[in-house]
């Protein structure tokens, strides 16, 4: 009986001694950052607009190479040309930055709830009268699906012709330049 109770108080402190840790722990953990992070409101001024953040630290904001960590429940980003440190809060699709008060909102592209709120439709390539998923994010259009447009310079994995249908096909660099159809173009720089 005693050995038991003696049992019960060791696991009861060594469980109030690892609380306090599995809270620290939680609130600055760098793994609930890690993935693809869109500006809610798309197109921003001088804020990131798209992020990727690594497991390793590393990552990609704005289509350039950063380090990020998270250090005294900070969210740190470093690079060449931007530098921010802000307190951060991830809840279910979105990551909140907020300093001096003010907040910017990124979801997280990669979660179900954020691209069941993107709106898709579908594109004829007038080319080949394929049709491809498309979605809009911010003010452009991307094609949702790999393209399959046959062109000299393009192939099928492997050689095989089920390969493009599942995968789409690739393309040389100086085809993949010229591929895309001047439809998607237009609403890409527009």
């Amino acid at each position: 009986m005693k050995t038991r109770t003696l049992l019960k108080s060791i696991f009861g402190i060594a469980f109030a001694l690892l609380l306090p840790i599995m809270s620290c722990d939680s609130a600055n953990n760098p793994s609930a950052l890690v993935g693809h992070w869109l500006h809610e409101s798309g197109s921003t001024d001088k804020k990131p607009e798209d992020m990727e953040l690594f497991k390793d630290g590393t990552g990609v904001c704005d289509g350039g190479s950063i380090s990020w960590k998270v250090e005294n429940k900070r969210f740190i980003i470093q690079s060449t040309s931007l530098g921010i440190a802000s307190d951060y809060e991830v809840s279910g699709t979105r990551l909140t930055l907020t300093n001096n008060g003010e907040k910017i909102t990124y979801l997280d592209i990669n979660k179900k709830d954020y691209q069941k709120s993107l709106q898709k439709s579908t594109f004829t390539d007038s080319r080949d009268g394929k049709k491809y998923e498309t979605v809009k994010i911010g003010n452009q259009t991307w094609i949702a699906e790999n393209l399959n447009y046959e062109a000299d310079g393009s192939i099928c994995y492997e050689n095989q012709e089920s390969n493009c249908r599942k995968y789409g096909r690739l393309y040389n660099w100086n085809t993949a330049l010229n591929v895309c159809p001047k439809v998607l173009l237009e609403q890409a720089i527009n």
